[in-house]
Order: structure tokens, then C-alpha cells, then sequence
């Protein structure tokens, strides 16, 4: 159920930015700029989000 609950976000961003991008009359190439520098920070809250983090608990208590 999760994963269609962020499938469906995700098109719902996808959408607000192409009714911005027509609305506001924004230039594509600031779009993807910023879109690849937003990338970045993204990729790393996801990567860090299926980690596990149960060592640090047990290296405090040593």
C-alpha cells in the first residue's frame, strides 16, 4: 500500500511542476537544473531511510 501512496505523490509533483512550467511560464532549462541539483539531497534521504541504524544504539552502550 506504501508504494502506491508514493507512486501517487510522485505524480502528483510531476504534475504541479508541468502546471507551474505553463502557468508561470518557466523556462525548461531551470526546471531541470533545478531538478538535478534537488537530485542530489533526494537520493541521499532515500538511501539513508532503508539503512539500518540499530549499531549506533549498541556502540553507545559499550
Amino acid at each position: 500500500m506504501k508504494k502506491y501512496l508514493s507512486l501517487k505523490n510522485c505524480l502528483v509533483v510531476i504534475v504541479v511542476a508541468l502546471v507551474a512550467v505553463y502557468v508561470f511560464k518557466i523556462q525548461w532549462s531551470a526546471v531541470f537544473t533545478f531538478g538535478i541539483l534537488l537530485l542530489c539531497p533526494l537520493m541521499h534521504l532515500f538511501m539513508m531511510k532503508g539503512m539500518d541504524h540499530s549499531g549506533h544504539k549498541k556502540s553507545i552502550n559499550k
